[in-house]
């Protein structure tokens, strides 16, 4: 009865051991699947901001060649769609947003302060929630589209750039905006600048 007492003891033991190994292992593996899980999020994230910033450039190439065509003159601010569309034909079409037979759902508006005589770093284009014309400024710029983390901004000298949301506040959307950051507040403008 003893020897009985003591085999069970042992099994016991093996068993405890066993089950501590496989729930160990059950745990090692649940945080791998949730960390390849989270790398397929950012990885799709990631993706997303490279195709937004990819639209962003097309767009780009397309305005450069509507001002060239037109004097130096960018599309009219509550048309821009429009006119680009009509412009450049259909291969702009998936680009700002819409495939032929669907609504048209742009995720970018236009800045209407900025002009061809714009200081290089005033903001042109950038992203908004989906819409079609849109035009505005830091109140129909969105986020949501990289989690928070910042959107994408075409400038007047058409570069492209993803703008970090603490950065945001510094865009430049107005001459005002521009001259407040050529003049510091009390200084007086040099008439050569």
């Amino acid at each position: 009865m003893i020897e009985d007492l003591t085999d069970l003891s042992n099994r016991t033991r093996i068993g405890g051991r066993l089950s501590v190994w496989i729930v160990c292992t059950g745990i090692l593996l649940g945080l791998v699947v949730l960390v390849c899980f989270q790398r397929s999020l950012d990885a799709r994230a990631s993706s997303y901001r490279v195709s937004l910033a990819l639209d962003m450039r097309v767009l780009a190439t397309n305005v450069t060649f509507y001002i060239r065509e037109h004097n130096g003159v960018y599309p009219p601010a509550d048309r821009w769609c429009d006119e680009l569309v009509a412009w450049s034909g259909d291969d702009l079409r998936n680009v700002i947003g819409y495939p032929a037979g669907e609504s048209k759902r742009c995720p970018f508006a236009m800045n209407p302060h900025a002009d061809s005589c714009s200081p290089p770093d005033l903001v042109l284009l950038f992203e908004s929630k989906p819409g079609w014309n849109q035009n505005g400024g830091p109140e129909l710029l969105t986020t949501e589209n990289h989690q928070g983390k910042g959107c994408t901004v075409l400038f007047t000298d058409l570069h492209v750039e993803f703008v970090k949301t603490g950065d945001l506040a510094k865009l430049k959307w107005t001459y005002a905006d521009a001259d407040d950051a050529n003049h510091p507040a009390g200084s007086t403008p040099n008439p050569r600048d």
